[in-house]
């Protein structure tokens, strides 16, 4: 890895790290309502999914030049199905379901955030 990867890894972490910060007043409304998931690719807004109740379900694929991921929303949650990044850590991680929690794959820069509507 050059001294620019090192760069935008840490850019990605201070977004993620400003994410929990932007949302913590939606604590209070977890459980109420339906969710909206955000995913981001890179630093950029990529897609927005309501999470109507828990009964939903849905699977699809980010792909990018640096991978893809596939996600699962399931029982009020959301997840990385699978990804193609080498560590595979994103996949290993607890699902997402309540605001303020956000979910990463570094190496593919894809991340995964709950609000609340």
């Amino acid at each position: 890895m050059n001294k620019w990867d090192f760069l935008l890894i840490g850019i990605i972490s201070l977004f993620a790290v400003s994410l929990l910060g932007f949302y913590s007043d939606n604590t209070a409304d977890a459980g109420q309502g339906p969710k909206l998931l955000q995913i981001y690719l890179e630093d950029k807004l990529y897609k927005e999914i309501e999470i109507p109740n828990e009964d939903y379900t849905q699977t699809f694929s980010v792909l990018s030049e640096r991978g893809m991921n596939t996600i699962k929303i399931k029982d009020g949650t959301a997840f990385m199905l699978e990804a193609d990044c080498p560590d595979h850590l994103c996949e290993d991680s607890h699902p997402i379901s309540k605001p303020n929690e956000i979910l990463v794959c570094m190496p593919n820069r894809v991340i995964l955030s709950i609000v609340s509507e």
